[in-house]
């Protein structure tokens, strides 16, 4: 995942070998709303923020499963 201008992009690779494209944004007070899409649909919403170098939120795919998340930054 990257954030350029509060511009949330990049893509992700599951555990099962699906490959999801990231999009959202970042408001400047590191609030995160974006989500994961497959094939141009939207499967994921995330929400969460960014605070230094890590971030946590939660996510709700289109089944209504839902969980947290963790990241932290990296060069």
């Amino acid at each position: 995942m990257t954030v350029t201008d509060g511009v949330l992009g990049g893509s992700v690779l599951s555990t099962n070998g699906n490959l999801y494209e990231i999009s959202g944004s970042v408001s400047s007070a590191g609030e995160i709303t974006g989500g994961f899409a497959q094939s141009g649909q939207l499967v994921v919403d995330v929400i969460g923020t960014l605070n230094g170098s890590e971030g946590s939120g939660t996510w709700v795919d289109a089944l209504e499963c839902e969980g947290t998340w963790v990241s932290t930054k990296t060069d």
